[in-house]
């Protein structure tokens, strides 16, 4: 049987048992799935889902810090837990609808992560948000360039595109005004734009920064105000 534990076993007939290694199974909505990083892999316990709330539960077995993330089939970020120590477990919950994803672990906060693609299947899940409008974002050497006096209304639903016009890679991670993270804009290579849709259902003042490492340090923050 495959080293990689499965948090629930599938479901099987009492006359009937599992002859081959790591068989595959659907998971139901609102279950568990355990996912185990190390330096070069990500691995779920399934790939197989049926559409609705799903916990991933991360454990990250690599020898440094980690991150997991969902995405979607066009790379925009359904949900993501980062700052994943070595030994730890953490877990990250996605409400998803049928269609295509990838389960992506980052051994050091770097690159594009390793990925894992999943299918999930049936009704229910939660579409992606339908934005309010757009705002775009400039990636330069180390800076965020956001719109003179960009504002959001608390509630607004908002698409964020951001172009890289720098020689380095970028990403724009959002953060809440408590610090916990919103989502983000994943890796970007340069000269290219990525984007993400979130809704701001807290006032106050979110912070946007470069999540890839040693960025922060030198100066790729901002931050915009979300009025009540």
């Amino acid at each position: 049987m495959s080293h990689v534990l499965l948090r629930r076993a599938c479901t099987a007939s009492a006359t009937l048992a599992l002859v081959v290694a790591g068989a595959a199974c659907t998971k139901k909505a609102d279950d568990t799935v355990a996912v185990t990083g190390t330096n070069t892999t990500c691995t779920p316990a399934v790939t197989s889902l049926t559409a609705g709330i799903v916990t991933f539960e991360f454990n990250n077995s690599a020898d440094k810090v980690n991150e997991l993330y969902v995405l979607r089939a066009d790379n925009s970020v359904v949900g993501e837990v980062e700052n994943v120590s070595p030994g730890t477990t953490r877990s990250l919950t996605a409400d998803l609808s049928a269609g295509s994803y990838f389960l992506a672990c980052k051994p050091g906060q770097a690159g594009d992560g390793i990925r894992t693609e999943i299918e999930v299947t049936g009704g229910g899940g939660a579409d992606a948000p339908v934005a309010d409008r757009t705002i775009a974002v400039g990636a330069a050497s180390y800076t965020f360039d956001l719109p003179e006096g960009a504002k959001i209304a608390q509630g607004e639903t908002i698409t964020f595109t951001m172009k890289n016009d720098a020689t380095i890679e970028h990403e724009m991670e959002v953060f809440l005004p408590d610090g916990d993270a919103l989502g983000e804009i994943g890796p970007t290579k340069a000269g290219e734009t990525g984007s993400v849709t979130l809704t701001f259902d807290k006032a106050g003042t979110y912070r946007l920064v470069c999540g890839i490492e040693g960025h922060e340090a030198q100066g790729m923050v901002s931050s915009i105000k979300v009025a009540g």
